[in-house]
């Protein structure tokens, strides 16, 4: 549901040259350039790994936000169903005045108004947003950097997945911000349905 935007038309980011690049094979015989030797180099990998996690946890977010949105628009949905069958299946019986029809039929207009509101907040939650990715060219070069002992891969590293977790958790809050509309919207169209119902059994009953 994340669709990726470095932030050049092309879709490279802005940072990254124009050059071929050559990965080199990995040598067996060479340390990991992830594992480093020092504390504060460990430190940094534990810090990517935590960044790596929070990215993949804000994709399942994602996923239940959209989930939530669709059940709560299926709920309203569905109670609006069972209430026009109710309420219009006798429709033209004698007990019905011309004056509730016309209340029942404005209450149905009303609940129709506000789940479509429904519809279309659930839609937004459900939809794609942009987010930020990891750059494969810069990872290339960082490969190779990596490779020819650059410390501070990591750190680059770091700073990649750190920016794919800022776009993704800014993209959930937007879909929380529709998920809430949503719902809130789906409960003023339970109200209306509710009440074109109560109505319905009322004005046959009398």
């Amino acid at each position: 549901m994340e669709l990726a935007n470095d932030g050049d038309p092309e879709g490279q980011p802005e940072w990254v040259s124009d050059q071929p690049r050559h990965l080199r094979p990995a040598d067996k015989s060479e340390a990991d350039p992830t594992a480093g030797g020092g504390d504060g180099h460990g430190d940094a990998v534990t810090i990517v790994d935590a960044l790596k996690s929070s990215a993949d946890q804000e994709l399942t977010i994602a996923e239940r936000i959209a989930s939530k949105s669709r059940q709560a628009f299926a709920l309203g949905a569905g109670v609006f169903v069972v209430a026009q069958t109710v309420a219009f299946g006798n429709f033209d019986a004698n007990k019905i005045s011309t004056r509730d029809q016309h209340w029942i039929i404005v209450l149905a207009i009303v609940a129709v108004f506000i789940l479509a509101l429904a519809a279309a907040a659930a839609l937004k939650a459900d939809s794609t947003v942009a987010s930020g990715d990891l750059p494969l060219d810069a990872l290339a070069e960082d490969l190779n950097a990596a490779y020819e002992g650059d410390e501070d891969v990591v750190g680059r590293l770091g700073g990649y997945y750190l920016g794919v977790v800022r776009t993704r958790r800014n993209a959930n809050v937007t879909r929380v911000e529709w998920y809430k509309q949503a719902r809130l919207a789906v409960l003023f169209s339970l109200v209306a349905t509710t009440a074109e119902l109560i109505f319905a059994l009322v004005a046959r009953a009398t």
